[in-house]
């Protein structure tokens, strides 16, 4: 992920980042969960620990030295034909 390389890079000035996603998952978890985490000890609202908290917890704090804002891509379904789909349409059978 670019923001892991970012945070070993040598630039020691605040920086504004945009980080565009088309993961909500990566977005909500930035901008809506990760104080109720860490308020709740790494515990989600049902009680469970959060899922990759190895890598939530670096995000964490490049935040803090870094204005890092997380926004959504809008994204439309890929068709079976696209290139990016090719690889998984040549190998999976056709049922009729």
């Amino acid at each position: 992920m670019g923001l892991y390389r970012y945070e070993y890079s040598e630039v020691a000035t605040i920086s504004d980042i945009q980080v565009f996603s088309d993961s909500r998952y990566v977005i909500d978890g930035m901008n809506v969960w990760m104080k109720k985490w860490i308020i709740s000890f790494w515990r989600t609202s049902t009680g469970k620990q959060v899922f990759n908290q190895d890598l939530w917890k670096p995000l964490k704090a490049l935040s803090e030295c870094h204005k890092i804002t997380y926004a959504a891509l809008k994204t439309r379904p890929l068709s079976i034909n696209s290139p990016v789909n090719c690889k998984f349409s040549c190998v999976t059978p056709v049922l009729n």
